[in-house]
This record gives structure tokens, C-alpha cells and sequence, in this order.
């Protein structure tokens, strides 16, 4: 106690959440194009033969999650940094950040709120010509979704100097490192830095798949003809083979610490991601891709086995990566103090979030009375804002117990912030901001409904 009273008096930094000013004009800017996407999409198609049709909008939602889903997680991570920010909890240190690069909450949401208007306003330009027939600035529909993903993945790769370069080193050397070990022997010792970053890839195997099918449905030529569904892959095989690759890596980071550690226990989180590998393979061998009231032998193994994996999952998160439940009871030694009540708040909702984890690790499965997509959009948006509340606390029990030995000592350094992190402008700048993108568009839709029901009446 008398620590976390040292620690909160000595805090440099307090978290708030009041919008710096690029933060509050995206925002405003995405609620905008959010509010002008719904009123498209209650638009009837003012055209019947493809490329006009529902089935060129269903053809691209692979291509907009694969957007999508990283936007989420940055949305969810600005969340993360505030959070551990406000309690004192030294996340640099425990994930090996240097705090002079990394984006800290107004650099993540920026980010996030900056990449979410590019995404809506590329969706509204698509729909809209879908819905309409009318094309801005008469540019073919595979414009919109092709240019996107091409602008996104040119971001990710650009050079030093450019776009967040060191932020994004910091990623891309931890993947580096986690790809060595093929084999547990190979490869550096494994710290709480690639372990955390191979947990976070088991959640985004729904965007492994959804960026696989993109690259094959552009380089295949069907993206450039939209509107025939079944020019969109749907590799089963392939499907199966990414969504268990990031559970193979844990597999082999949880024998190398074995290894290294002699911590039995860690063949025991070992046997989790086996679980889940088992899952992943009978139903690719099976072919096992709908529930439905046809049971046969294998699907009832199949079946079996995703369940065991869930509840095994579940158990080791409340447990062990949070250390919330012991053989003693509840910790007591929590970093979000007075807040007790989100732990069991965490306990409730990861059960219902792991539920959808497990329609994610079955790439091809469809719950009944839902189409593919909306599964894979609904389990996979489910699972990151899942694995979001799980780092929360995973870092906050890694940081206050040290309980997988990844560091030598118990105690972490305090965090501490520079002093332009903390500058802050007052929220009514920001309301004013999204206030006139508001009405900007709301202009814009107007002139847009004049000019759509003068067409028709041409």
C-alpha cells in the first residue's frame, strides 16, 4: 500500500481524455461519414445488373476488415495507454518501449481516428456508387477498396522517416524475432515482449485470412470485376494452415521458456495452444464449416475439442494471466485501484469474448441465420475488443507481481512522461471542430440528394 501511495504521489503524469485538436477534427469527421454510410446503405440499388448489386458489397468486406480490424485494435490500444497511464502502470518498461518514440494517447488515436475517416470515406464512396450507379468522378468501384489497402500497406512498409517509423520498428523487429523460432531452440531467449505480441497475432488470424484473400483476389483479377461472389477465394485449406501458424509460435515460445526456466507450468500453457491447434486441424480435415443439426463422428470430436480449448483458454486467462482467481482466492494486489469491480466485470465478458474466439480459430464456420461475412465481421470484432481488455490486465499483473519471472526484480521503475505529453487543448475546441465537419456534410449530403434525384428524374 505504502507504494502505490509513493507511486501515485510521485506520477508526473495524469491521464486525460480530452481530444487533442487532429483527434477532435477526425473524430468529427468520423461521425460524419458515419452517419452518411447509414443513410446510404438504406438506399435501394438504383441499378439491378452487377457491378450494381448486394453481391459486389459483400465481395469487399475481406478488404475493408482487413483495414478495419488494425484500426480497432489502435482504437483499443490509445484506450490501453490512458488506462495504465492513470494508474501508474509502467507499460515502456514492461514491453520494452523506449518512451521517446513510442505514440503515447494523442499519438494513437490520432493514428486511429485519422485511418478510420480514410476507411469510411472510401466504403461511402464504394456503397454509394453501388447503391446509386453514380461513380465520383466516373472512376471504375474496384478504385476505392484497391486504393485503400494499397495507400495502408505502402504506410506499413514506408521508409525511415516516414509515417511512424519508429513505432513501427519496434513492431516489426519483435515479428523478426518471433519468425526465428520455428523451432523452440532457435532464436534469442523469449521475453514478455514477443510472448505478448504472439498472444495478439492468435487474435488477428481472421485478418491473416482476410488479408491472404485480398492479395489473391487482386492478383487473380476478380477484385477488378466486382459483383460474382464466387470470384472471391475462400481457400479452406490455406485458411486453416494461417489461423493455426500463430498458435504453433506460442507452442514453441511456451517450450523454449520451459527450456530456460524449468517452469512446468509453462507446458501446461503449452497444452492451451496444442488444444487449440487440434481444433484448427480436424476441422480442416474434416472440413467442418457449419453448425447445423448434421453430426457425424468427426464433427462431434471437432466440436468437443473447440469447447475443451475455450474453457482451457478462459481458465489460464482468469488465472494465470491475470492472476485474479487463485487457490487463495481473489489477488489483493491489484494495480487498478478501487476499481475491484472491473475484474469481475473482465471475468464475465472474456467468457463471452472467448466464445467468439472460438468461431475465429474455424476461419469457415457459420452460425445459423448469419451469412459468412457478418460472422467473421461480428467474431473477429469481438475477439480484438477482447484481447484489448486482456492486455490491460495482462500488463497490469506482469507489472505489479512479475509472476512469470520475466525480470530479474519485482520492482519496476515509476513511469514517467515528458512534459509536452501532458499539453492539452480545452474539449469545447474540439466539440466546435466536430460541430462544423458535422455541418459540412450534412451541406454536402443535402446538394449530394438533390443531384441523385435530378439524375433519376434524367
Amino acid at each position: 500500500n505504502n507504494v502505490a501511495k509513493a507511486r501515485a504521489t510521485l506520477m508526473i503524469y495524469k491521464g486525460s481524455v480530452q481530444p487533442s485538436l487532429k483527434v477532435g477534427f477526425f473524430l468529427g469527421i468520423d461521425v460524419a461519414l458515419t452517419l452518411c454510410l447509414i443513410w446510404v446503405t438504406m438506399y435501394q440499388p438504383a441499378k439491378e445488373d452487377c457491378p450494381y448489386c448486394v453481391s459486389s458489397l459483400i465481395e469487399v468486406i475481406p478488404v475493408y476488415r482487413v483495414i478495419f480490424f488494425p484500426i480497432l485494435f489502435i482504437w483499443g490500444w490509445s484506450a490501453l495507454v490512458y488506462l495504465w497511464r492513470s494508474f501508474g502502470i509502467n507499460y515502456l518498461w514492461i514491453l520494452d518501449m523506449d518512451p521517446k518514440t513510442e505514440l503515447g494517447i494523442q499519438g494513437s488515436a490520432s493514428l486511429a481516428a485519422t485511418m478510420t475517416s480514410f476507411c469510411l470515406l472510401s466504403l461511402l464512396l464504394y456503397t454509394a456508387a453501388v447503391k446509386t450507379g453514380f461513380s465520383f468522378l466516373q472512376l471504375p468501384l474496384y478504385v476505392w477498396p484497391l486504393t485503400l489497402f494499397l495507400v495502408t500497406f505502402l504506410a506499413c512498409i514506408a521508409p525511415p522517416g516516414a509515417f511512424y517509423y519508429k513505432s513501427r520498428k519496434w513492431f516489426f523487429q519483435t515479428l523478426a524475432i518471433i519468425a526465428q523460432r520455428v523451432v523452440a531452440f532457435f532464436g534469442p531467449e523469449v521475453r514478455f515482449r514477443e510472448n505478448y505480441v504472439a498472444d495478439v497475432l492468435t487474435s488477428m488470424v481472421a485478418w491473416i485470412v482476410d488479408f491472404e484473400n485480398t492479395i489473391i483476389y487482386y492478383a487473380a483479377g476478380h477484385g477488378f470485376h466486382p459483383g460474382d461472389s464466387s470470384n472471391h477465394p475462400k481457400h479452406v485449406l490455406t485458411a486453416h494452415i494461417l489461423t493455426g501458424i500463430p498458435y504453433y509460435y506460442r507452442v514453441q515460445e511456451c517450450i523454449r521458456r520451459y527450456l530456460d526456466t524449468q517452469d512446468k507450468w509453462q507446458l501446461v500453457n503449452c497444452g492451451k495452444y496444442l488444444t487449440s491447434l487440434s481444433a484448427i486441424c480436424i476441422s480442416s480435415i474434416g472440413n467442418y464449416v457449419q453448425l447445423d443439426g448434421h453430426w457425424s463422428a468427426g464433427k462431434m470430436v471437432w466440436f468437443t475439442m473447440l469447447i475443451i480449448s475455450t474453457l482451457y483458454c478462459y481458465v489460464w486467462d482468469v488465472s494465470c494471466d491475470w492472476g485474479f482467481i487463485t487457490r487463495k482466492g481473489l489477488r489483493k494486489n491489484i494495480g487498478l485501484t478501487g476499481h475491484k469491480w472491473f475484474y469481475i466485470f473482465a471475468c464475465i465478458t472474456n467468457f463471452i469474448g472467448r466464445i467468439g474466439w472460438a468461431f475465429t480459430i474455424t476461419p469457415y464456420s457459420i452460425i445459423p441465420g448469419l451469412g459468412h461475412e457478418t460472422t467473421k465481421t461480428i467474431a473477429g470484432t469481438i475477439e480484438i475488443l477482447r484481447r484489448c481488455q486482456w492486455t490491460l490486465l495482462r500488463v497490469e499483473y506482469e507489472y505489479m507481481d512479475n509472476p512469470n519471472k520475466y525480470r530479474s526484480i519485482k520492482q519496476v521503475p515509476i513511469l514517467l512522461t515528458f512534459e509536452s505529453e501532458a499539453e492539452q487543448i480545452h474539449p469545447m475546441r474540439a466539440a466546435i471542430i466536430a460541430g462544423a465537419n458535422l455541418l459540412i456534410v450534412v451541406i454536402v449530403v443535402i446538394v449530394a440528394t438533390i443531384h441523385f434525384h435530378s439524375i433519376k428524374e434524367n
